[in-house]
């Protein structure tokens, strides 16, 4: 029998998994063996096993000693990261035998079953390792996915100290990484910005700043697809209607050229609507 079909995805996550999980799942020591004589497994070291489709950077934490973790494990788990740095966490000896771009982090936390953390152990770990803007866009993600609730990640906040109690608390419902940067960039030049806002006979927008310039942040699967863009051009027109004015930012405007796309939404802002025009926008947004 095929092991990949008996192995529940949990327990072979990038194409690894343990002797105990193999034991969990009905693979004695003589069906482990006959596995390895196939080809069908091959031994990593001592309690873990790769199968054919394996991923090498899943392989190469288990082998240097450790498991992924962090943002790596992350980002396996389909949480929007920005580093693409390896992080693995493994014991202090075992760091010696991984790649010098690996970032290893020396964990106590419960030993590892899996060889690609749990969502809540790899943030658990991110909390103590990114820097503020990073780790707030993978909290937010975190939620955006479903993977742990809003409440979730902030008790785990508060197990992190002052720092990122801070950060949890600013959380927002973003639905991409390229939103939470923008925002913070935008307000931390001090102009009001909102995410995620439902505007009346337009739909909901990723960011409203100054409650009348939306700041659209697409995607490229957006761009691949035809009625995707087709409707974003009506909401456009829309928005045109009623006196929004539309900017809308690729993934490289945000995440590489972000100084340049923020020096033009500022000098956007420089240039508002007249003030009849803004005092209705804020009456169509129920903030006037």
């Amino acid at each position: 029998m095929r092991i990949i079909d008996h192995i529940p995805p949990a327990d072979r996550r990038g194409g690894v998994i343990t002797t105990a999980a193999l034991h969990r799942n009905g693979f004695g020591k003589v069906a482990i063996r006959r596995a390895v004589n196939r080809g069908s497994l091959t031994r990593i070291r001592r309690g873990w096993y790769r199968l054919a489709q394996a991923q090498e950077s899943v392989v190469s934490a288990v082998r240097g000693g450790g498991v992924m973790s962090c943002c790596s494990a992350l980002a396996f788990h389909g949480v929007w990261v920005l580093t693409d740095h390896h992080h693995v966490r493994t014991s202090r000896h075992a760091s010696e035998r991984l790649h010098r771009r690996t970032c290893c982090h020396h964990r106590r936390r419960r030993a590892p079953s899996r060889a690609v953390d749990d969502v809540d152990v790899a943030l658990d770990v991110a909390m103590d390792c990114l820097p503020d803007d990073e780790l707030l866009i993978v909290m937010e993600s975190v939620v955006d996915k479903g993977l742990l609730s809003l409440d979730e990640v902030g008790a785990m906040a508060a197990g992190h100290g002052r720092r990122v109690t801070r950060l949890a608390m600013r959380m927002a419902p973003a639905q991409s990484g390229t939103e939470t940067i923008l925002r913070l960039a935008v307000s931390a030049l001090r102009r009001a910005v909102r995410c995620q806002v439902p505007i009346p006979g337009i739909g909901r927008v990723d960011l409203l700043a100054d409650g009348w310039l939306i700041l659209e942040c697409d995607s490229q699967r957006w761009h691949l697809d035809p009625k995707a863009w087709a409707d974003d051009r009506r909401r456009d027109r829309k928005a045109a209607a009623e006196g929004f004015r539309v900017i809308r930012l690729t993934y490289d405007d945000v995440v590489l050229h972000l100084p340049e796309t923020i020096q033009d939404i500022m000098a956007a802002i420089g240039h508002p609507p007249g003030r009849a025009t803004r005092r209705r926008l804020a009456t169509l947004l129920g903030t006037a």
